[in-house]
């Protein structure tokens, strides 16, 4: 079986000799004694077929004030103490960022920061992409770094640089149905319990922030950016258990832009802006351009549920109608009242500041 793209590990488990480490220990002196020291800690890796590392994360919260920055930080915040990828065409990067604000919010906290020196451009640029701003220094014996902050109290207005907080005030929102073989792959930290035996692999559509929906849904032309999207998981085709048990509410989405496939002017233009972002291979990709009624909805992933509230949940507590009405309502792309939206949210445990309304 294949290695998950991300895996939780103690640093005693990791082997600070493989090479991943030598620019780290180049440039901080202190390295191999500080990871040495956090043996017991828990640390976020990934690697390569040939079991080495292409990726580290640790995180660390500061209780407040951090005063060797400046300026200083008075407040309670998450601390990005180490973070480095070997890019490799994965979208890995926005994986690891969707990490980092995810720790944050079940915190408790609305600030994260991380120092890093200015060399390192294509670090810096994937976390000014996602709100994150230089802000101050670090001085230390190895030289200057800068201190890049991402305070999620702060909405500029951009659903990018405000991920993954969400203005849902005035904005219409919707329940949307994926049927499940697709659903991990692109929700990843939306993995229902039950899926212990999915590895959640190392490729674009899985990794990026950004997803594109391929579908056919009748109310896909009326969707706008900014539009708010409960992804709502079906039940398994050859599951026992009924869709009132086991069809599922998982995640907070919001749409980034809206095109039919006719938009584009070729199939090699369709393909090319899916391709990266979707579940589906380039044949079906290619397939799917020539059918009639065709949309790919760009989305951004802000939120997994802490809690995946049943069909039965959501009908109990009038987010949907009951699919025992006649006519049976329509599940696969549903309209949601303001008032459905805040439920849904309140019965998948989505923390309060979390959504804006």
């Amino acid at each position: 079986m294949s290695e998950a793209a991300i895996i939780v590990r103690k640093f005693s488990e990791i082997d600070l000799k493989d090479p991943f480490f030598d620019s780290l220990k180049t440039s901080y002196k202190e390295f191999a004694d500080w990871f040495t020291r956090k043996a017991d800690e828990p640390a976020y890796v990934s690697y390569n077929t040939n079991k080495k590392l292409r990726a580290f994360l640790y995180l660390k919260e500061e209780k407040g004030p951090v005063t060797d920055i400046t300026p200083p930080l008075n407040t309670r915040c998450l601390k990005v103490g180490t973070f480095k990828i070997i890019a490799h065409g994965t979208k890995l990067g926005e994986r690891f960022v969707k990490i980092i604000v995810d720790a944050t919010l079940s915190l408790g906290l609305r600030v994260a920061y991380v120092t890093v020196f200015p060399e390192h451009e294509g670090l810096i640029k994937i976390l000014e992409t996602y709100g994150f701003v230089k802000k101050g220094i670090k001085k230390t014996p190895n030289g200057n770094e800068d201190v890049y902050i991402k305070d999620m109290q702060y909405i500029t207005g951009d659903n990018t640089l405000d991920y993954p907080v969400v203005n849902s005030k005035d904005r219409p929102k919707w329940l949307m149905s994926i049927y499940a073989q697709f659903h991990t792959d692109l929700f990843p930290d939306s993995k229902l319990h039950t899926e212990k035996h999915l590895v959640v692999q190392d490729v674009s559509h899985t990794n990026s922030i950004h997803k594109v929906y391929v579908g056919a849904y009748r109310d896909f032309p009326n969707f706008r950016p900014g539009d708010c999207v409960v992804i709502y998981r079906c039940v398994e085709k050859d599951s026992q258990k009924p869709a009132w048990f086991g069809s599922v509410a998982t995640s907070l989405c919001v749409v980034e832009e809206t095109r039919a496939a006719r938009s584009f002017r070729t199939a090699d233009d369709f393909v090319a802006y899916c391709k990266k972002y979707s579940v589906f291979d380039e044949a079906k990709l290619r397939g799917l351009y020539s059918r009639p009624g065709i949309y790919a909805v760009k989305m951004s992933y802000n939120l997994a549920f802490p809690k995946r509230p049943t069909l039965r949940d959501l009908v109990e507590n009038d987010v949907v109608p009951s699919p025992f009405e006649t006519p049976a309502p329509y599940m696969g792309l549903l309209k949601l009242s303001d008032d459905a939206f805040k439920k849904a949210l309140e019965l998948g445990g989505v923390c309060e500041g979390f959504v804006i309304h």
